[in-house]
């Protein structure tokens, strides 16, 4: 009775263990994810937000909402392929916060959909883009634009 019991025991603990390891695979995607779409700045919140506004606007993006009391900015870019067969969507999603007085957090998510068809309907919010050069360029540019801003000011 006592083997029986132990075995039981053992394969329980053996299936949780396969369980868990692979939840501990799961769960760090979307923390790998978000170590390449957050990104910090030594400028305030304001500045941040106005920022990413640029560049979104500069890329040719069309900005849906954009409210820098709450930090969020939606903002999507439409491209039509060949005879207008395949339509492609990129959405971005931004939140700007505020950790510390003269410090400021940008999370950038960026979703892409792909319609058939001339009155493609989009499954909207798919897996976010991945491909972290699309995050790092963003951010470069940020970046680029704090340098400019404040060249601007001072001359």
């Amino acid at each position: 009775m006592k083997t029986s019991s132990l075995w039981v025991c053992a394969l329980l603990v053996a299936g949780g263990m396969s369980s868990f390891s692979k939840a501990a695979v799961v769960d760090e995607v979307p923390l790998k994810l978000q170590s390449y779409q957050v990104r910090e700045f030594e400028v305030p919140k304001e500045e941040a937000f106005n920022s990413a506004l640029t560049v979104l606007q500069d890329l040719g993006y069309i900005i849906d909402y954009a409210e820098v009391r709450t930090g969020l900015i939606r903002a999507r870019s439409l491209r039509r392929s060949i005879a207008f067969v395949e339509t492609r969507e990129t959405e971005v999603n931004i939140f700007v916060t505020q950790p510390s007085h003269r410090k400021s957090r940008v999370r950038l998510t960026f979703y892409r959909s792909v319609g058939l068809g001339s009155d493609a309907r989009f499954d909207v919010n798919e897996a976010p883009i991945g491909n972290t050069v699309v995050y790092e360029k963003f951010f470069a540019r940020m970046q680029q634009d704090f340098f400019t801003e404040r060249h601007v000011r001072i001359n």
